[in-house]
């Protein structure tokens, strides 16, 4: 309303800048600080006084998108690059190769130094549209993945499982316990996929784009899920479930196993003050069999994070630059547990050497090729995730599932597959 709108202009008027965060922030993140805290404190540094705009999780995405269309903007955003590549054709983010070479000399030598982070946030331009958020060091660039109740395991004897096989046998034994839901998951599909070695995005395969769920993999996983879900070894609400039921699940000992990230994930469990035996801790993605190195690649890339950019609206570029170059300079991401610590070095192991990667999510796609694969990929990502999750919990016969691919190419597939691969091909020439 009008009167909260002046409030926030006041307030604008009363910093000298603005920093909208992710909801999960990575620009400049202390354990025992908070956003706004360690931004206030390079802004005592430089001078200035800093304001920060740190939505919570679940209103992240309605508070930006008011923001773009009222352009009501900070003066710096941190986003994510599904966002960047989204919005930058708005005009509304500055070109940052002259202010970064004036302004953040750090963040500039790092650019040298770094070819492969340079190269993903370069547009087929030339130009740095964002500044890359960056992880401190290589074990962080894997920060989610299977993570486990130890405690539980030790307490039954029961291995950290490493191949598909191992974990059917691992949750099944937990199910001759008394566990209820020995794996338990949140809605996202991928993260209950990655039991399988299977993912349901674009991957990239010596230097060819694929699409997960339009190969063999994909039809292999999904079979084996609904096995699982059948014999309950697979909590029967993931569907519906969100991460404080998993949470729930998990404390109160309904489930040993699920996925999740290093960061809130863990924070969240760990902090749990009720059961003193409680431990988890992060367990290796599976091979599909002991035989096969990992599939697919699930390193992040050390830019994958998202980006900082900074808008139309900042009337202070070289005060804006120089706070980005502090930021990068003096923070980095710290976790709190040694638990946390260890499993993202696990999640990484093998990482390495597997044959499909992910397609980087900074690729520079034109306006019309925009334009034409979102549109695309409306109807592609519904009707798959609708299809996957009815073989998943027996809904549909695998006996249509030669349909169920025929449906995918006719929703232009082959289109989409070729609008990234051309715009991957641009990428590699950078």
């Amino acid at each position: 309303d009008l009167n909260n709108r002046i409030a926030l202009a006041t307030q604008y008027v009363k910093n000298d800048l603005w920093v909208l965060t992710l909801s999960n922030p990575r620009l400049s993140s202390k354990s025992d600080e908070s956003p706004g805290q360690a931004y206030q404190k390079i802004g005592e540094k430089l001078g200035k006084g800093i304001g920060v705009i740190t939505p919570e999780a679940n209103i992240y995405r309605k508070k930006l998108n008011l923001m773009i269309a009222a352009n009501d903007l900070p003066d710096i955003m941190e986003l994510q690059w599904s966002d960047i590549n989204r919005f930058k054709r708005f005009g509304i983010f500055l070109p940052l190769n002259d202010s970064i070479e004036k302004y953040a000399p750090d963040m500039a030598e790092f650019l040298k130094e770094n070819p492969d982070v340079a190269r993903m946030v370069t547009s087929d331009q030339g130009e740095y549209t964002a500044i890359p958020l960056i992880s401190s060091n290589d074990e962080e660039l894997v920060t989610s993945g299977p993570i486990i109740r130890k405690d539980l395991f030790d307490q039954y004897k029961i291995d950290i499982p490493k191949t598909t096989d191992d974990w059917y046998a691992a949750l099944k034994a937990l199910q001759e316990k008394g566990i209820k839901s020995p794996l338990t998951i949140n809605s996202k599909l991928s993260d209950l996929l990655a039991f399988f070695d299977a993912v349901d995005t674009f991957y990239v395969q010596e230097n060819k784009v694929y699409y997960g769920p339009a190969e063999p993999r994909y039809k292999e996983a999904l079979t084996t899920a609904s096995k699982w879900y059948a014999e309950g070894l697979i909590d029967t609400d993931f569907v519906v479930m969100n991460a404080e039921q998993v949470d729930e699940k998990l404390i109160a000992g309904d489930a040993a196993v699920t996925f999740g990230n290093a960061g809130d994930n863990f924070e969240r469990l760990l902090d749990n003050p009720e059961n003193e035996s409680f431990k988890i801790v992060g367990a290796n993605f599976p091979t599909y069999s002991a035989k096969e190195k990992q599939l697919y690649n699930r390193l992040e890339g050390k830019a994958a994070a998202g980006g900082v950019v900074i808008t139309s609206r900042c009337k202070d570029v070289e005060t804006a630059m120089k706070f980005i170059n502090a930021a990068y300079k003096d923070y980095k991401v710290n976790y709190i547990y040694p638990e946390q610590q260890e499993a993202v070095k696990i999640w990484a192991e093998g990482q390495l050497e597997t044959e499909c990667v992910k397609l980087p999510e900074t690729l520079d796609l034109t306006t019309e090729e925009s334009t034409e694969l979102q549109n695309l990929l409306v109807d592609i990502t519904t009707y798959n995730h609708e299809m996957s999750l009815k073989y998943i919990l027996g809904a549909e016969s695998f006996d249509q599932y030669d349909k169920y691919q025929g449906t995918l190419n006719n929703l232009g597939l082959a289109k989409a597959l070729q609008i990234y691969q051309d715009a991957y091909d641009r990428f590699l020439e950078h």
